[in-house]
């Protein structure tokens, strides 16, 4: 089975939810994830996912369980 870029980006997302669960910071803390993949932004965004919409609906889940904004960014990657 191939894993395609966009799958590994929303991992990558999920991931990092996972690891804010980890840090030792206030609760009232703001959480900013940065990310080149505009596709992943504007899935987990519109909240619809043909490719693995069980992984998105885990991302909802693990910001929820957060309980503190967190928001994705979109940086725009540089070409060499």
């Amino acid at each position: 089975m191939s894993v395609s870029i966009l799958e590994k980006w929303h991992a990558a997302v999920h991931h990092a939810l996972s690891e804010v669960r980890t840090l030792d910071i206030d609760q009232r803390e703001k959480v900013a994830i940065f990310t080149d993949s505009l596709s992943t932004v504007r899935t987990i965004e519109s909240g619809h996912s043909a490719i693995r919409p069980n992984l998105l609906r885990e991302i909802y889940e693990a910001k929820h369980e957060l309980k503190r904004e967190v928001t994705l960014v979109w940086v725009p990657s540089t070409s060499a």
